[in-house]
């Protein structure tokens, strides 16, 4: 019984299709050279959630079942596609601070002591100064990050990601930072006899002013592809999607406390 307590849990409910869909459309347009495709995507985005009880449910947590090939076609160099086995989430979050407080958090901060206690090891190396995004001194950088971090103290998990950060402009947002992050490789998870294999992860986040009240909106979507090996007769599917949104609203209550603190 308390197993069944445990995994047996009800998933998240389905994204609305303009939700999913525009979730998608932001990643596979976040580095585009012509902005103009972003401005209608976080545009649309913007409206959706401002109508009644949308930016609630979202904060909430949606689970999204689409990310096209296309989104991730051309990404890096390596040959991507997207698998049935892959599950998303969207979440949004309505911070009480600036855009600029969250971006220090977010990218200037040491996320090894914003995520305190979670990594043994933590790396992030920026093309220029991630500092220079909160005054807007740079419109575009990349970065590489390399971590370690433990699971229930016993699994040991390595990645390695590629980052992109980028300002745009809009005229009833004003500048929005949009950010889209992908894994390299393949997650190293020891030890290797649990099987637990994650094969890609990619992320987009949307950060913006709310033009209708002193709130910051943060809007992100993960989807991750992986097999949970000897565990996967009970760690479902379900489970997966309600982790993937549980992890990303701990995310936003993080960075949120931080800048309390």
């Amino acid at each position: 019984m308390f197993l069944w307590f445990v995994f047996a849990c009800t998933p998240p409910p389905e994204a609305p299709d303009n939700l999913a869909a525009l979730c998608d459309y932001m990643y596979g347009h976040a580095w585009d050279e012509d902005p103009e495709t972003l401005v209608d995507g976080v545009e649309n985005l913007s409206e959706w959630l401002s109508k009644p009880g949308n930016l609630e449910s979202t904060i909430e947590g949606y689970q999204i079942n689409d990310l096209s090939d296309e989104s991730v076609a051309n990404i890096d160099e390596k040959e991507r596609k997207i698998e049935d086995t892959i599950v998303g989430a969207a979440v949004a979050y309505a911070h009480e601070n600036s855009i600029s407080d969250v971006i220090q958090v977010n990218f200037v901060e040491d996320w090894s002591q914003v995520y305190e206690g979670t990594y043994e090891d933590y790396e992030r190396v920026f093309t220029e100064s991630p500092s220079c995004l909160i005054e807007q001194g740079c419109m575009e950088i990349e970065y590489d990050s390399a971590s370690t971090s433990k699971w229930a103290g016993i699994i040991t998990v390595s990645t390695e990601n590629h980052g992109q950060l980028r300002w745009f402009e809009t005229d009833s947002l004003g500048n929005v930072l949009i950010m889209r992050n992908w894994l390299k490789n393949p997650v190293e998870v020891q030890p290797e006899s649990l099987g637990i294999q994650v094969f890609a992860q990619y992320m987009v986040a949307i950060y913006y002013e709310d033009p209708n009240s002193d709130r910051m909106i943060r809007t992100s979507a993960t989807w991750i592809d992986s097999d949970y090996g000897v565990a996967a007769e009970i760690l479902d599917e379900d489970w997966a999607k309600n982790q993937v949104v549980k992890n990303m609203q701990r995310e936003n209550e993080t960075i949120q406390s931080y800048i309390e603190e």
